[in-house]
């Protein structure tokens, strides 16, 4: 016997850090093009609104980045993937399904 429960998609890993209270629209505007991109590709991300992290965690996130401050930042459980520019140029060429792990 086949469940419903049987066909639900996978439970994504894939975590989209941006800012909550951010007023710069390029911000905001790259947030929604990475969720569409992670969308075609059949992905449901988690959206982290970093600054409304506990202040270890998101030094933890700027130290894996190796970057401070810039959102969207993209990860596949605790491996950086990249910002929305390298979402971007992955989809592009292909790449972004192997680069998630998917």
């Amino acid at each position: 016997n086949i469940s419903v429960s049987d066909h639900s998609p996978p439970m994504s890993n894939i975590k989209v850090y941006t800012s909550s209270t951010s007023s710069n629209l390029k911000i905001r505007t790259a947030t929604d093009r990475v969720t569409a991109i992670l969308a075609a590709n059949g992905v449901t991300p988690e959206i982290i609104y970093a600054d409304l992290m506990d202040t270890t965690e998101r030094q933890k996130v700027w130290e894996i980045s190796g970057t401070k401050g810039v959102y969207p930042l993209v990860f596949s459980g605790e491996k950086y993937i990249g910002t929305d520019e390298e979402i971007e140029y992955a989809n592009e060429d292909g790449e972004l399904k192997q680069l998630l792990g998917l």
